[in-house]
Order: C-alpha cells, then sequence, then structure tokens
C-alpha cells in the first residue's frame, strides 16, 4: 500500500511541476507540457497497478487531473482549474486504458484522450469562460496550443513511459 501510495504522489507531483514549471503564456492562459506528464501517468499506474479496474481508471483521472488544476490554481490561472480537472482527468484516463492494447488501437485511445481533453477546454471555454472570451477565446486555443499538446503529451508521453518501464524491468531482473 505504501509502494503504491508514494507512486501515486510522484506522479501527482511530476504532473503539476511539469505543468508549473515547464509553461510558455499565451493569451489568458499558456502553453505547457504536463500532457506528456499525463500521457505518461495514464500509461504507468496501469503498468505499475496492472489490474485493469475500473477504479484505476479513477485514480490515473484523479492523479493527472488533479496534479494540472493544483498547478492552474498555483499559477494564478483558476479559473480554468476544473476545467482541467476534467480534460487532464479524461487523457490520463484514456492512457490508461490504451495501455494493454497493441498498435494502431494502442495509438487511437491515446489520440481518443488528446482529442477529449481538447474538446473538454474548447466546451469550458467557449460556454463556461464566456467573460475572458468564451467562443472566440476557445476557437483560438484549439489550434496551436491545445492540438500541439494533445500531440506533443501523446509522443512524449508515450516514449517517457517505453524508456521508463524499460529501465525498471531491468532493474527487476
Amino acid at each position: 500500500m505504501t509502494k503504491r501510495l508514494i507512486t501515486l504522489l510522484v506522479l501527482y507531483a511530476t504532473v503539476t511541476l511539469t505543468t508549473v514549471f515547464i509553461t510558455v503564456p499565451v493569451g489568458v492562459g499558456f502553453f505547457n507540457f504536463s500532457d506528456v506528464a499525463v500521457v505518461f501517468s495514464g500509461l504507468f499506474i496501469a503498468y505499475f497497478f496492472g489490474k485493469s479496474k475500473s477504479s484505476e481508471i479513477l485514480i490515473a483521472f484523479l492523479v493527472a487531473g488533479l496534479g494540472a488544476a493544483s498547478a492552474d490554481m498555483f499559477l494564478g490561472y483558476g479559473v480554468f482549474a476544473p476545467i482541467t480537472l476534467i480534460a487532464k482527468g479524461l487523457e490520463a484516463s484514456m492512457a490508461y486504458i490504451s495501455y494493454k492494447k497493441k498498435g494502431l488501437i494502442h495509438l487511437l485511445i491515446l489520440l481518443s484522450g488528446g482529442i477529449l481533453m481538447v474538446a473538454t477546454y474548447f466546451i469550458g471555454e467557449a460556454f463556461f469562460l464566456k467573460e475572458i472570451g468564451g467562443l472566440e477565446m476557445a476557437i483560438g486555443e484549439v489550434f496551436p496550443t491545445n492540438t500541439i499538446q494533445l500531440f506533443g503529451g501523446l509522443v512524449g508521453g508515450r516514449i517517457l513511459f517505453l524508456v521508463a518501464s524499460k529501465i525498471i524491468r531491468k532493474e527487476e531482473k
């Protein structure tokens, strides 16, 4: 139990710190590399826990979603935190689900997580953040910012996971 909790706390901190310290301000929000940590976290939780339980999907959702939402709060973008919680949580959940899949199916599920992230921000910004830009801002955020984060997270998170899991397997032998 302790090893599992520590792992989850480290992943939470990784998402939070990646979001806080690797950012580029853009308009009213910011471009960041949190999606790399989000995708990595979803894959790593599936690898580490490995039971494919719905409760573990929720854990992936909460670790990544709360980590990224905490960063929004810390950086002064608290208005985005509820949207971020859902967007990054969905992205991590889909990464978790993709873990045991192979080839194109794996990549399509990862891609669907990124699409859910972009769609969640679009809906949240268009309909719930009208006072700071609304639909116009939401359209402007889809490309390039959120689309770059989608593909950067998919590629970077997957590569980081492949490297980390290979290192862990070597150490376990």
